[in-house]
């Protein structure tokens, strides 16, 4: 097999690129000594694959100087036969008789079989080419058969927390990292010669991420390049990247990009490049077959679902993450990794009391009033959080609530419990609600258990800012009060 016209290689078995040309050369048995008379006549017959190999029909012809070249594409074959000048070559190793006009061939002769030149379009494919050789259109010689191998990469993606547990397919908070890890399929590659205008195309990653859901900062996101548990190179603010050492990795970096050719998906995406002939990471990950993990961590965006509406709702979007590796001009896509952001619902309503709910706000009771001078209760809820989703009980939980000046609030509050309340065993509160297993029931009263802070007199401008005009214009006074566990 022939990698590229000045190197030549021979085998029975050959591992090649898709993408790649390569030159068969089958392997034959030397003409054997002994024979009478000449050689007047050697054709050589090679059979091509009808699927998958494109051949090069110029090159073919044009690097077997010693053989007349025969193209016969409706059996998919290729027909050599040895030129006369090259008869010449082969008979002169013939040992002559005194006497006699014929002879006997001294030595064997180990002829140069010529080369097919086919570019391989198919991955995971078995290609095989077999020859046939015949001598003085009389007798066949032994040759050989070339099996060729292709096989495509195969590149995965996992999203794994901060702690380093999986989380594909799960609900995420706002603000968490997502920290993906991208594997750079390479064990296919192992004992694969590359020639030099197929790495002149270069090695990328490109994982795509939507910009919407998902944040990327690199003066705070790092990507990392790990052999194994070691981290070989980490990426910096400028696009390169660094090894152990703090020195700059020559041919290694990264970019932000909106599209990539031989891609059809719209950006952005993150590119990480290894480019060079020969480089360094080639010889020592891809020649030998060993895949590196690209780690990029992007943050969780929140999204208001009903935007320019006063509580609305956040989140409860999925957003969905792929890369693609691109190896010497062969792109493979890794599977895609889905996550859901958990979804933020707080409600507020105005009734007459506790035991009088029906909704005093026109925009879902239109004929509702409230009479001047009179007394009636904000209803805030405030929405549920998983804690698989938080992957830790909260330490905090508040509900923020702003009055108009024209509410005058008196500081009485209460706070029920939306759902059962479970209280960590060995607790004090554990203990007070053993019999229940330490539960407190929904609906229960937990005001005791809450803080309230109240900042009155607030404008626009800030807390106690002074009325800067009168009448229209005037600043207006707001109340916060934050309830709080």
């Amino acid at each position: 097999m022939l990698l590229n016209p000045l190197i030549k290689m021979v085998g029975s078995f050959i591992k090649p690129l898709k993408g790649q040309t390569v030159g068969i050369v089958s392997t034959n048995d030397p003409l054997p000594a002994g024979r009478w008379d000449k050689y007047h006549a050697l054709t050589v017959t090679v059979n091509v694959p009808e699927e998958g190999a494109e051949l090069d029909e110029g090159l073919t012809k044009k690097d077997n100087p010693n053989w007349t070249t025969i193209i016969d594409k409706e059996h998919n074959r290729v027909i050599f036969r040895a030129t006369d000048d090259y008869l010449v070559d082969i008979n002169e190793k013939q040992a002559m008789r005194n006497g006699s006009i014929g002879g006997i061939m001294k030595d064997p002769f180990q002829f140069e079989a010529p080369t097919v030149y086919t570019k391989l379009t198919k991955d995971n494919m078995k290609y095989t080419f077999s020859s046939d050789i015949m001598i003085n259109h009389e007798y066949r010689a032994n040759s050989g058969t070339v099996h060729v191998q292709t096989n495509q990469a195969d590149p995965k993606k996992t999203n794994k927390d901060d702690k380093g547990v999986t989380i594909d397919g799960k609900t995420v908070f706002f603000g968490s990292t997502n920290n993906y890890h991208l594997t750079w399929d390479f064990d296919q590659y192992k004992g694969v010669n590359i020639d030099r205008d197929m790495q002149q195309k270069g090695l990328d990653l490109i994982d795509y991420y939507p910009s919407d859901a998902l944040d990327f900062d690199p003066s705070i996101h790092h990507i990392t390049l790990k052999d194994g548990d070691t981290v070989i190179a980490v990426g910096q603010a400028d696009g390169t990247f660094k090894d152990a050492n703090g020195k700059t990795v020559e041919g290694v970096t990264w970019t932000k990009v909106d599209k990539y050719e031989g891609i059809d998906r719209k950006g952005p995406a993150i590119k990480v490049s290894i480019s060079g002939y020969d480089h360094p990471y080639y010889k020592q990950y891809v020649e030998t077959g060993k895949s590196l993990t690209v780690t990029i961590p992007m943050r969780t965006r929140v999204i208001d679902q009903t935007p320019g509406v006063a509580g609305g709702v956040y989140g409860g979007n999925t957003y969905t993450n792929v890369f693609y590796q691109s190896d010497f001009g062969n792109i493979y896509q890794s599977n895609e990794v889905t996550n859901t952001v958990t979804t933020l619902n707080p409600r507020k309503d105005a009734v007459l009391s506790i035991s009088q709910l029906a909704s005093l706000d026109i925009k879902s009771n239109p004929t509702a009033e409230i009479e001047h001078k009179t007394y009636f209760q904000y209803r805030a809820s405030g929405s549920k959080l998983a804690l698989d989703v938080l992957g830790r009980a909260p330490e905090s939980y508040s509900i923020t609530d702003a009055f108009h000046e024209a509410d005058q609030y008196d500081g009485r509050y209460f706070v029920e419990s939306n759902g059962d309340i479970f209280f960590k065993e060995g607790t004090a509160l554990y203990n007070k609600y053993r019999k229940t297993g330490g539960k407190l029931p929904k609906d229960s009263d937990v005001t005791k258990f809450t803080t309230q802070t109240i900042v009155r007199n607030l404008t626009e401008r800030g807390e106690n800012s002074p009325v800067g005009a009168i009448g229209d214009k005037a600043d207006s006074h707001t109340t916060i009060v934050r309830v709080g566990f």
